[in-house]
């Protein structure tokens, strides 16, 4: 997908700010990813060498500043568009004749492919656990710190807001700044508190579960009507997250697009991204909870561990047929292949149902391959009625 790629422009801004006390191995990352930029354009970060992620953990970090993000992309207004590494790759895409992308690319981001009307889908007994995780959803330690890291990263000059003190606002938009910065930092704060307070009531709810190790409850109802004595301290937690922080620091960057608007654009519509980004987070956050969803299933995750510590609340949808199904109806063609499509001779039934076929092929039009090939009840053939 496009955070796949280095934003060139975003790599510049991360050399500019730069500062004498940034820590060797910041330095050291950057350095790197400048040459590699250079002497690798086709390659995407998921191709960064395994020994530097192991040595460096701040790399993750960043990653994240550097990658490509469609939210505030300026596309041909940029600067960088004609060496653009997401862009050379589209262009390179959209002049061949096949595409070969993973099945979550297409599942998560269809959107930024050039456009197609056949499909064929390799190992597709994979594809409803693959739909599944790509549809997966969640409010969590680490999606709220991804979106606030874009306004600041406390103790650097990392983020937007840094930006637009760069700028040497007027002394009343240095304050609406500054007050955002800190309602960033409290924020933070909180998110880090959260851990042990949602590790705490996973482990009263169901004391077999061990938060050490990465531990996950499933709602079956809302927690504070299923567990409403334990449930209460979370509650004035998370109350306390958005009442306090975080809605009124989506009011102060309402001020500041408003103040902002005839400014910098890439800064402009950062401001914008994080702001609709916590809003869907807030949105998402109440629809977890209340559990009343019959097409999604619930659960809170909350991990203590020192390598990847903190806590989510996620959604999923039951069955990913309905989507799989629709995303066909806009292709002329669908094939899918595997060892495996079948739970008994010659029965595609199980997997027609699961993956959204039910409908797309009648039973009449479906045939095995026999023959030369060696799996000859696993191939499913779906042959439209003019060729039959």
């Amino acid at each position: 997908g496009a955070a796949s790629y280095i934003c060139l422009r975003n790599l510049q801004s991360a050399l500019d700010d730069l500062e004498d006390d940034t820590p060797l191995a910041h330095r050291y990352i950057l350095s790197f990813l400048v040459h590699w930029a250079v002497a690798t354009p086709n390659a995407t970060l998921d191709a960064l060498p395994y020994w530097l992620r192991q040595t460096f953990p701040v790399l993750a970090e960043i990653e994240r500043d550097i990658a490509v993000d469609r939210s505030t992309c300026t596309e041909r207004r940029c600067p960088f568009f004609d060496d653009c590494h997401f862009f050379t790759a589209y262009r390179r895409g959209a002049q061949a004749d096949i595409v070969l992308i993973n099945q979550a690319l297409w599942l998560a981001e269809p959107g930024l492919m050039p456009a197609f009307d056949a499909l064929v889908i390799d190992e597709a007994h994979n594809l409803e656990d693959m739909a599944t995780s790509a549809l997966e959803q969640e409010v969590s330690e680490e999606s709220l710190r991804r979106i606030l890291s874009r306004l600041a990263v406390p103790g650097t000059r990392r983020g937007v807001l840094q930006r637009i003190l760069d700028t040497k606002p007027d002394d009343t938009l240095r304050a609406a700044i500054h007050q955002a910065r800190q309602a960033v930092g409290q924020s933070l704060h909180l998110i880090t508190e959260l851990r042990l307070i949602v590790a705490s009531f996973v482990v009263g709810c169901d004391e077999r579960l061990d938060p050490s190790d990465g531990a996950q409850l499933r709602l079956a109802g809302p927690p504070a009507r299923i567990y409403p004595t334990r449930w209460t301290i979370v509650q004035q937690a998370l109350d306390q997250l958005w009442l306090v922080y975080l809605n009124p620091l989506m009011s102060k960057l309402q001020s500041l697009l408003a103040i902002l608007s005839d400014g910098d654009e890439i800064i402009w519509r950062t401001l914008l991204a994080v702001q609709e980004g916590l809003a869907e987070q807030g949105r998402l956050l109440q629809t977890i909870l209340q559990a009343r969803r019959s097409d999604l299933v619930t659960w809170i995750a909350a991990n203590t561990s020192e390598s990847d510590s903190g806590w989510g609340f996620h959604a999923a949808p039951i069955n990913v047929a309905p989507i799989l199904a629709e995303r066909y109806r806009a292709l002329r063609s669908v094939i899918l292949t595997s060892a495996t499509l079948t739970t008994g001779p010659r029965d595609f039934s199980f997997y027609v149902d699961r993956l959204g076929l039910r409908g797309q092929v009648a039973t009449t039009d479906l045939h095995t391959l026999a023959g030369a090939l060696p799996y000859t009840t696993n191939v499913l053939l779906g042959l439209p009625t003019y060729l039959t």
